[in-house]
């Protein structure tokens, strides 16, 4: 599997969200790692606080900006090597769905402490025309009244090949 293509680890602070090495990244912030945190004491960390957005998006949103900045390797401010020691795994984010399974009970007290919340469905779904077209095409195809052909054709053409 490529990087481009890898899931990400999803992250929260823990156990203590104050720790002089995560303090500065804002609560419900999306943290990611392409490395598996089991398998180094020291992770690479992109995370997305929403710090100058005119609205809060979601929690996948940011997410979701922090994979595409570390997967492509962007220049950013918001990337830091955390010791794993200071931070939980609580998902796994798609890139391909815009999708974060929790791997955790959705009521862990470290993930509602940082999301200020217990996560709700919402919160677990990126939004964009790219992961609107995959979910609409998905429901197309779980449809027996729509010609799955049809569905096959708009699949390719809004370049969603493995649907096709």
């Amino acid at each position: 599997m490529s990087t481009t293509d890898a899931h990400a680890h999803v992250l929260v602070p823990a156990p203590d969200p104050h720790h002089p090495a995560t303090a500065h990244i804002l609560p419900a912030s999306g943290l990611i790692t392409l490395t598996d945190p089991h398998d180094s004491p020291m992770l690479l960390v992109d995370y997305e606080g929403d710090r100058y957005a005119t609205t809060p998006g979601r929690w996948a949103d940011r997410i979701a900006r922090a994979h595409g900045r570390q997967r492509e390797r962007y220049p950013t401010v918001a990337r830091q090597l955390i010791p794993a020691h200071l931070l939980l795994q609580v998902g796994r984010y798609d890139p391909l769905e815009g999708t974060v399974t929790l791997t955790v009970d959705p009521h862990d007290p470290a993930l509602t402490q940082w999301l200020g919340h217990s996560p709700t469905p919402e919160d677990l779904q990126a939004t964009g025309a790219r992961f609107q077209q995959r979910a609409e095409l998905r429901a197309a195809l779980a449809n027996p009244q729509i010609p799955r052909q049809a569905v096959r054709e708009m699949a390719r053409r809004w370049g969603h090949p493995d649907l096709a």
